[in-house]
């Protein structure tokens, strides 16, 4: 187990959620050290002088995060960052908060975490409802979820899911507002489609033949069924429909009252997802530390998912205002939302723009 990686997930074991993430500045320290002083004399002598060293240690400032899922591959950049201690140069302490997606938005509204990872969607949701959050950087550079299917369902296009019954989760979240998006985008009829709510379920309904295709995450289920010796189809939502993809995100308050965190945590992460990328070895062991500490078991496609996952990555940093006009047209017709908020509000790019960070 590396060291920092430990530590950190230690503290996210231990620390009791408060209200937002506390600063405190140790105690000064007295370091206590020996040197040898030489004296001059008729014979040369040596004099041990003992003097004390005061030194004052960085503050560290806790940041909780909302990870919207159970501890995977797809958390790399944090566990690289927190191996590579990029996160304590910031004079920052990450403390990772599994979840589920639904919960970040109103744990980052409630001031229990201070930052979140999420889809547009839920940003939009949030933005329609008065909740004032906002997006500080983008992570993925497309959205990653897929409609997929076991190879002799001959599903290759979305237009070959009419007459076909297609598993979702449930009613939320990114795969079933980008399953909707889907439809509506090609011109496709919803009712021309079998929809069986199927909870977390998809590999098993996939491959028992219980459905005919399931929504998931491309780098996830899929490869979960190919690394089983399953022959596969993927219809990639990002290759039909242009979505906010997912970024971190926290409050406007969070944003006013701590700037100077919101930059760090940023720097840090960018750090992180550059490190990533550059030494995907080096990622694949903090995964496998970070997944196994935390009870889990690394899946045989957890490399495979890691290399997926990274082509996500790939130019992470700003948004644009045209991904969120074309997101929420889309969830304004299919009627998720009833009245279209201002995009502006939504994202903001000074914090990637002043890291000094190239993605």
């Amino acid at each position: 187990m590396k060291a920092n990686l430990l530590l950190c997930l230690l503290a996210a074991t231990a620390l009791v959620l408060s209200a937002c993430g506390p600063t405190t500045t140790p105690a000064p320290q007295v370091i206590k050290e020996t040197i040898v002083v030489p004296v001059q004399q008729t014979v040369q002598v040596q004099q041990t002088v003992e003097v004390q060293i005061t030194t004052t240690p960085q503050p560290i400032t806790v940041v909780r995060v909302s990870m919207g899922y159970i501890p995977n591959f797809q958390y790399a950049p944090f566990y690289v960052a927190l191996e590579k201690g990029y996160f304590v140069e910031e004079g920052i302490q990450v403390i990772m908060d599994y979840g589920t997606e639904e919960d970040a938005v109103k744990k980052v509204a409630s001031g229990s975490v201070d930052f979140g990872t999420s889809s547009g969607d839920s940003i939009i949701l949030a933005r329609s409802a008065g909740i004032p959050v906002k997006y500080v950087m983008r992570w993925y550079n497309g959205w990653p979820t897929a409609i997929f299917s076991l190879k002799e369902e001959n599903i290759t296009k979305p237009e070959d899911l009419v007459g076909k019954t297609v598993g979702l989760p449930g009613p939320f979240g990114a795969n079933w507002v980008s399953y909707q998006a889907l439809l509506a985008k090609q011109g496709i009829d919803p009712a021309s489609i079998t929809v069986q709510m199927i909870g977390f379920t998809q590999i098993a309904a996939v491959s028992e033949g219980l459905v005919d295709a399931a929504a998931g995450y491309a780098v996830n289920e899929p490869l979960q069924l190919q690394s089983q010796g399953k022959e596969v189809n993927v219809i990639n939502v990002s290759d039909y429909v242009d979505l906010v993809p997912i970024g971190m995100f926290t409050s406007e308050q969070y944003i006013k009252d701590h700037p100077d965190v919101v930059q760090k945590f940023v720097r840090g992460l960018l750090r992180g997802i550059n490190a990533t990328l550059a030494e995907p070895d080096f990622a694949l062991e903090a995964v496998i530390s970070a997944v196994q500490f935390s009870g889990g078991n690394a899946r045989p496609g957890t490399k495979a998912g890691l290399e997926a996952a990274m082509k996500y990555w790939t130019d992470a940093g700003t948004y644009d205002t045209a991904t969120f006009k074309e997101t929420q047209d889309i969830m304004v017709k299919l009627g998720m939302v009833t009245t279209a908020t201002n995009i502006d509000d939504m994202f903001t790019n000074e914090f990637v723009d002043n890291a000094g960070v190239t993605p």
